[in-house]
Order: C-alpha cells, then structure tokens, then sequence
C-alpha cells in the first residue's frame, strides 16, 4: 500500500480514510496486543495441561521454597549479593557456551566404530574392525 507523500494528498477523503484505518488497527494493536497475546497463552497451557493430565501422567505440580530459604534470600545484603550474580553470570555463560559447541577437533570422527557380527552358524559373536 503506498502510504501519501505529501499533506495534498491527505486532502482527498480515501487517503485520510485509509490512514485513520490504519492508524486505528495500529492503536489496537498496541492497546490490546499483551492482553491477546496472554489469552492466546492461557488457552494453549490449559490445552497443554488438559493433555498431560489425559496421557496419564501426573501433571504439573506447585513447587514452593522452604521458608528458611526464602527468608535467607531476602537478607542477603547489596555487597553479600555481587559473589551471587558473579556465580549466576558465570554459570549462564558456561551454559551458552556449551550449548554452541559443535566440536571444532573433530573428536567425534576420531571414534572408531566396532562392527559385531556373527559369520558361523554356532553362536560366537566375532568382533571385526
């Protein structure tokens, strides 16, 4: 759709009808986008939950932390806290790491297969390579 280039072509009634249209969808789209959008999730976790539940499995269950932890975590002081995001931060970006790792050696090719068969008609198993 080409959108006006100029304030004379507002001037004509189609162009500003299509503008306002758009500008309408537009502030809908934000208005009610994260309401849409979490109403989209709830009703897939509930057809999410409602299958676990029928495949027999027992479901998802609430977790709660013990209270003393809970209580421990919300003392930790700003300066007791920086050992804490240090650990968290390092721990993330091993995670990262490791999951991008794609074995640049070639390690995975150095392994040799064994193929296990059996030639006769007794019941030895052979192992060639």
């Amino acid at each position: 759709m080409k959108t006006c280039g100029s304030f004379v072509e507002v001037k004509k009634p189609e162009h500003a009808l299509k503008l306002f249209i758009r500008f309408a969808l537009a502030k809908g789209a934000v208005t009610y986008g994260l309401e849409l959008m979490l109403a989209v999730f709830s009703i897939v976790q509930g057809m999410v939950s409602t299958i676990i539940t029928q495949s027999g499995s027992p479901g998802m269950s609430s977790m709660t932390l013990p209270q003393e932890l809970i209580d421990t975590i919300n003392n930790v002081g700003f300066w007791d806290s920086i050992p804490l995001w240090a650990v968290t931060l390092i721990g993330g970006l091993l995670i990262t790491v490791l999951s991008f790792y794609h074995d640049p050696h070639g390690l995975q090719q150095n392994v040799q297969s064994l193929d296990v068969r059996c030639d006769c008609a007794d019941t030895a198993v052979h192992i060639c390579r």
